[in-house]
């Protein structure tokens, strides 16, 4: 092919790839897409040490002490049994001004850690270690949370208006 030239009807009925510019390639449409994408991988960039400074603080030991959250204080934490199936595995209930907020699998238990921690380790070792609990049996906050409100007379939210 000597030079020819190539009408504009041409051009815009190339599929999509060609080494020509076509009209989808200069749309408003890739021009946002592609400056959304320079956008957030600026900020994503900026974040990087960041990130990488708070993953060295965990992997060191040297972020949030179990002192420092009030959950993690042993004085918080009762040792307990989910009811949520027949399986029965151990909890950790954690309180916060003597109300349950949080549920975890317990430690000691062989249900919830393999291998489970020995009976001998003091609990305030354990404060930070964490056994593993079903969906199931992390609802169990909310199960006893809308018992108690029923048992008190107050309304549950989610319950339609009678």
């Amino acid at each position: 092919m000597k030079n020819e030239k190539i009408s504009h009807e041409e051009v815009v009925s190339l599929p999509d790839g060609c080494g020509l510019l076509n009209e989808q390639s200069r749309s408003r449409r890739s021009f946002l897409r592609s400056s959304a994408f320079l956008g957030g991988s600026a900020v994503v960039l900026s974040q990087l040490q960041w990130a990488q400074e708070l993953f060295a603080k965990g992997e060191t030991g040297t972020g949030i002490t179990p002192g420092d959250y009030d959950l993690g204080k042993p004085e918080n934490i009762l040792s307990s049994v989910c009811l949520q199936c027949n399986t029965g595995c151990g909890i950790k209930v954690k309180l916060l001004n003597g109300v349950a907020v949080k549920l975890e699998g317990n430690p000691y238990s062989p249900w919830t850690m393999v291998p489970s921690l020995p009976y001998k380790t003091p609990l305030k070792e354990t404060t930070s270690i964490y056994g593993s609990l079903c969906p199931k049996g992390q609802a169990g906050i909310q199960t006893t949370r809308i018992r108690e409100e029923r048992r008190h007379g107050e309304s549950d939210a989610s319950s339609p208006a009678a």
